[in-house]
């Protein structure tokens, strides 16, 4: 707890567990306070908008293009996919690219690559169903003696969980579907590696199919973080950085499963379409992720930061 909090005390002590949905508004009656509560926001651990009789507040910092915070679930979230999302950029641009004076990198550094970064989004999956999982249960209301500042502070009250069930959290579902998709895509990646020395593998069942399979899991993940910031189902929140995060992840997953489209048809014939669609799709997943990096490390300011 920084030092200015320390100096304010609790008014009131919200239990996120009675939010029925991602969008929640906590009342304080007697201060006269609400609480605007997101639960992307909250499991991000992010500032909470608090609307008084005077207006809405929110702290204000300098905000940051990087940052590292080792001791953050939420910043190795965002650090592990754009690790991972760089990973898959080099293997677009090998494949893209011109390499004929090089026909050995062209050959090996898109099959390695893929497998790592297959792996890495695979981690960075489990990472973020584990986020979830250790989202801080409470949100304490903090006001000054004066009652003149107030604040929202995210409390713990639970050790680090590894796994668990949490069937009525939308994020919850969302991240499972994203774990989900990253383990079946990650088969591919492996399969793509033997391909060359065991050329008998059946492609469609164990190389392009998961692969569209996997993408198709992203895109429901994706289109499910884009609605978790948006107040209805056809209002985009274009104000806010979680939104774009997920806009840009879902057309990063649709260039990824273009790429096992194209890459089905031509049947290793002509796989410049295919490997186009993985490209773009890399530079989708970057943005994204990189997006997710700024949210992290900027948690205070207005909402829509």
């Amino acid at each position: 707890m920084s030092s200015d909090a320390s100096l304010m005390r609790e008014l009131r002590r919200f239990d996120t567990a009675e939010a029925r949905s991602f969008q929640h508004v906590f009342r304080h009656a007697e201060a006269g306070i609400e609480l605007h509560w997101n639960a992307r926001n909250h499991r991000k651990r992010r500032s909470q908008p608090l609307k008084t009789a005077d207006g809405v507040y929110a702290a204000r910092a300098r905000y940051r293009l990087f940052a590292v915070q080792w001791r953050s679930l939420s910043w190795w979230v965002a650090a592990v996919f754009t690790l991972g999302s760089l990973v898959w950029l080099i293997n677009g641009l090998v494949t893209v690219l011109p390499f004929s004076d090089a026909p050995t990198i062209k050959a090996n550094v898109p099959i390695w690559t893929a497998v790592l970064g297959g792996g890495i989004f695979l981690i960075g999956g489990y990472l973020s169903w584990s986020e979830v999982l250790n989202a801080p249960r409470y949100v304490s209301l903090l006001q000054d003696d004066e009652g003149r500042h107030s604040r929202a502070l995210h409390a713990d009250d639970h050790r680090f969980r590894w796994f668990g069930l949490q069937p009525a959290n939308w994020g919850y579902w969302l991240n499972l579907a994203q774990l989900l998709g990253a383990t079946i895509f990650f088969v591919p990646c492996v399969v793509g590696a033997l391909l060359a020395t065991h050329p008998t593998i059946d492609a469609f069942t164990w190389y392009w199919l998961p692969q569209m399979i996997g993408a198709t899991w992203f895109v429901i993940a994706a289109w499910m973080a884009m609605r978790e910031v948006q107040l209805s189902v056809l209002r985009p929140a274009w104000d806010r950085l979680g939104w774009w995060s997920g806009l840009f992840n879902l057309l990063g997953a649709i260039g990824f499963f273009l790429c096992a489209w194209f890459g089905f048809k031509s049947d290793f014939q002509d796989p410049m379409l295919s490997n186009r669609s993985t490209f773009i799709g890399s530079c989708c997943f970057l943005i994204a992720s990189y997006l997710m990096l700024l949210e992290v490390i900027n948690p205070e300011g207005p909402e829509g930061r």
